[in-house]
């Protein structure tokens, strides 16, 4: 989920190049990525912090509060902002983890294993 087309692209590309066989849903808002989780179950959602229709903080805890399962789905935050206040709110929100942009492979899939792992962040970096 992320509102930069090029950003949405980059991260799809990533991703589809580390799990080749992973079919990878984009969305250009959270309120598309919400109504998206409402029908649909995923694996992990990657969710950009600073949107303008919702920022991935709201679209995170609007997650959390959705029916089981949808409410436990893994989310990873992705982040250009090297504030710690920002990146608690993520945590806070309901997000696992973070990864921080400009994205990088062995990063992001750092991030996604620990995710899908369960294993959450304790506190910002």
């Amino acid at each position: 989920v992320d509102d930069h087309p090029v950003n949405l692209l980059v991260a799809q590309r990533m991703v589809q190049k580390i799990w080749p066989q992973v079919k990878v849903f984009t969305c250009n808002t959270g309120a598309s990525a919400l109504e998206f989780l409402k029908t649909q179950t995923v694996d992990v959602v990657l969710m950009d912090m600073f949107m303008p229709d919702m920022d991935g903080v709201q679209v995170s805890k609007a997650i959390r509060l959705l029916d089981a399962p949808e409410n436990q789905t893994p989310i990873l935050g992705l982040t250009a902002s090297s504030n710690v206040f920002d990146h608690q709110q993520c945590l806070d929100a309901g997000m696992y983890d973070i990864v921080f942009k400009p994205l990088d492979a062995h990063e992001l899939e750092a991030g996604v294993l620990r995710c899908m792992n369960g294993q959450h962040r304790a506190e910002a970096c």
